[in-house]
């Protein structure tokens, strides 16, 4: 056999080695943009306190009903920009480099500057007492 034949074969088997072995998620992309990830959490001040569940397209305005979630639909997205809408008001977010989110929408004049609560990255996942609100896998 010729050297390079040597070579092509090595290389393909090395290839399908490393395809095997590793996780699947090491070899795609995040799917989710920064823009909507870094929107995940929950959200206050200005008057408002927000909460987003990016995972299931779900987002709480009223912190004094904790089960009241609001449908989150996404209309555009770029890299620094998310316009959505929760319920039936319309928003516009910026989350800066600083952290904080800038929001402008239909339910309030003017822009509004929030922060993000620290601890809650996946909002809903947890219930008064620890327990997880997602039912264990059968």
């Amino acid at each position: 056999m010729k050297a390079g034949v040597v070579r092509s074969a090595l290389a393909f088997f090395l290839a399908a080695v490393l395809f095997a072995i590793l996780p699947a998620g090491s070899l795609s992309a995040d799917p989710l943009p920064p823009a909507i990830r870094d929107l995940d959490g929950h959200w206050k001040g200005d008057g408002l306190d927000l909460t987003f569940d990016i995972r299931r397209s779900q987002a709480r305005v009223d912190p004094q009903k904790p089960f009241a979630w609001k449908s989150l639909v996404v209309t555009n997205i770029t890299d620094d920009m998310v316009v959505f809408f929760i319920g039936p008001m319309r928003f516009v977010g910026t989350v800066g480099n600083d952290g904080r989110l800038t929001l402008t929408g239909t339910a309030f004049a003017g822009s509004r500057t929030l922060i993000k609560v620290p601890g809650n990255e996946r909002p809903g996942s947890q219930h008064p007492g620890g327990r997880s609100a997602d039912p264990a896998p059968r």
